[in-house]
């Protein structure tokens, strides 16, 4: 995905070099008085329009593609998250029911890619996020960012 998005921005911005080329051929070895340079200028456009509109055309074939590749990217990304997330729920429970049988315990023995510490920070956080919304005087509900799978099951109403 990356090297698309690069390749992509790359032959954009070559598009726009070979714009600048042109202008440039236009008004090399004549004198450089505004008149001349806008009447090379002008010739040039009437000469290359039709190269300008095919530069035009495959600047915007880009920009789709560029969009198009962001896209997924971003969900593809947002798939992982979600993913990972779930994963790092069953992580936790896994940690905590060795922890309860005093057995240690290696999480990429699970296929999980998180380390002990990673799944720790998660639990402690879980568990804080609980203890907050317990206290009598904060019985609000949760934020919709703490009932997503992320933060463990948690509903409004518990």
């Amino acid at each position: 995905m990356i090297p698309a998005l690069t390749d992509t921005t790359d032959r954009a911005a070559s598009n726009g070099a070979a714009v600048n080329k042109a202008n440039a051929k236009a008004t090399t070895g004549k004198s450089t008085g505004p008149r001349t340079v806008a009447l090379a200028q002008a010739q040039a456009f009437h000469h290359q329009s039709h190269t300008l509109a095919n530069i035009s055309i495959y600047e915007q074939r880009l920009a789709r593609l560029f969009d198009r590749t962001l896209k997924q990217l971003r969900e593809i990304q947002a798939e992982r998250r979600e993913l990972e997330a779930g994963q790092m729920i069953d992580a936790a429970q896994i940690l905590q029911m060795h922890e309860e049988r005093e057995v240690p315990y290696d999480p990429a023995q699970d296929g999980f890619v998180f380390s002990t510490a990673e799944i720790e920070t998660f639990i402690w956080r879980r568990d804080r996020i609980d203890e907050a919304y317990d206290v009598p005087e904060r019985q609000w509900s949760r934020s919709p960012a703490c009932q997503n799978e992320a933060f463990g099951e948690f509903s409004a109403a518990s």
